[in-house]
Formats: C-alpha cells, structure tokens, sequence
C-alpha cells in the first residue's frame, strides 16, 4: 500500500502537470542494463589459473570472485533481485575495477540509471515548454526550482515497493548479507 508521503508527492507533481502514475508505468516498462557484469573478471571458467593480457587493467582474483557459471548466475540473480523493474544483462569484460566488491557496484549503478530516469520523467517538461513558448522565463526559472526540490525520493520508493523490491537504505544490507554468506565462502 503507499505510504502518505508518496499521496503527498502525487499531488505535489500534479500541481505541475506531472501524472506521476504514467510515470511509475513507463519506468517499469523501460528495461535497464546492468552495467558490465562482468562475472569471471575476464580470467574465464575454463582455465581459472590463466594469465590475463593484452594491457587490461583487471584484477582476476577479486575477494568472492565468482569460480564457476552457477556462482555468476548466483550474483547476477542476486543483483536483479535488488535492481527494480525490468531488467537486461551486458555481460563483458570490464577495464578498471572499483575497491568494492561485485554485487554492491552492479546494483548502485544500475539503480543509479533508473533514478536518473525517473528524474527526468519526473520533470514537468510539458509546463516547462508551454512557459517558454509564452516568454514567461521568470515562471519557467521558478518552475524548475521547485520542481527540483519535489519528494522524487517518495516516488522511487513506490517503484521499488511495486516492483517487490528493497527501497534506499535496505538493499545495501541485503548485499551486505550476500557478500558475507556466499562471496567471502568462496
């Protein structure tokens, strides 16, 4: 059930032309992809002693680093399940790498995406052009001001709520748990 806040937000973003339903579905609709999961670090399944080359800056050997295709299926579930909507796999070699570990990254910058899209979504773009068509620039300048500071957090919170998946600040404890249990096993 949404919350208040999120009947607040509703509100607040239709007294600017914003429908925050039509929103909400076509955010759902729009497939992400999950940024490079890169599962075996380049290393490959096959040959788990082999050297890497040709100048990549990769690591092979991260902490939990998945050994076989059933622990890189285990991860990429994992982060789906943590990633609202719907969702696309680029699997591919990665160059660089971050200090953390696999599971948190590939979530944070694909739920990243979403919000950005959600953001832009968000804005009420309609009204926007319709001010900007008429002169009023001082309107349009006001517009995007307040526009700024609407509750979209409140918004993404219903998107992961129907999506049956965790809101800000309860994934991370979730992959927090996964890299406790199964990647630091491994």
């Amino acid at each position: 059930m949404p919350t208040s806040y999120f009947n607040e937000s509703v509100e607040r973003y239709a007294a600017i032309g914003v429908d925050v339903e039509k929103v909400l579905g076509v955010i759902a609709k729009v497939p992400i992809s999950m940024h490079c999961l890169q599962g075996d670090d380049v290393g490959g399944f096959e040959s788990p002693d082999a050297t890497i080359g040709s100048g990549l800056a990769v690591t092979g050997n991260y902490p939990g680093k998945a050994r076989t295709i059933d622990e890189l299926r285990q991860d990429i579930e994992t982060a789906t399940r943590l990633i609202p909507g719907q969702h696309r796999l680029n699997l591919h070699a990665i160059y660089g790498d971050f200090s953390s570990g696999k599971a948190d990254r590939n979530v944070i910058g694909t739920r990243a995406t979403q919000k950005a899209l959600l953001l832009a979504l968000l804005s009420p773009n309609e009204r926007l052009k319709e001010m900007e068509l008429a002169g009023d620039y001082s309107g349009r300048l006001a517009l995007m001001e307040d526009a700024r500071m609407l509750p979209a957090g409140a918004v993404w919170e219903e998107f992961c709520r129907r999506s049956d998946t965790a809101g800000d600040l309860k994934w991370l404890d979730e992959v927090r748990a996964y890299e406790s249990e199964v990647l630091s096993n491994r």
